[in-house]
């Protein structure tokens, strides 16, 4: 029964950061940021870094964003920010050295995304 309430509570979450949001989403889109803003979680900490960096460099957020929606190709991200692919790669660089989280790994790109979706 905990783990039903639980769910529940998870899906109404998730249900109030999607209708904050333009467009249809999925659960697992919103999920990860439901969790992440919940101060009962804990999670917050693990943002901070780089919730700063996107404030203060907001250029890099939109990086890490299209990397991450455009398949973790470069060359795509590059094309939809209209970027030399250079240019990106020097962001997603930044991004890395001013969080220390590296978007080309699993960890670091859920964590950078997640971040970035928290803005």
């Amino acid at each position: 029964m905990a783990g039903a309430r639980r769910s529940l509570a998870d899906a109404r979450g998730a249900l109030r950061t999607a209708r904050r949001r333009a467009g249809v989403h999925h659960y697992a889109d919103v999920w990860l940021v439901t969790l992440a803003e919940e101060p009962s979680t804990g999670t917050q900490p693990l943002f901070e870094d780089a919730l700063a960096t996107a404030r203060a460099h907001p250029h890099l957020a939109d990086a890490v964003r299209a990397f991450a929606d455009h398949g973790f190709s470069v060359a795509a991200a590059a094309r939809a920010l209209h970027l030399h692919p250079n240019t990106l790669t020097y962001r997603l660089d930044r991004w890395c050295e001013l969080t220390g989280l590296d978007c080309r790994d699993y960890m670091g790109l859920v964590t950078s995304r997640t971040a970035v979706a928290l803005l």
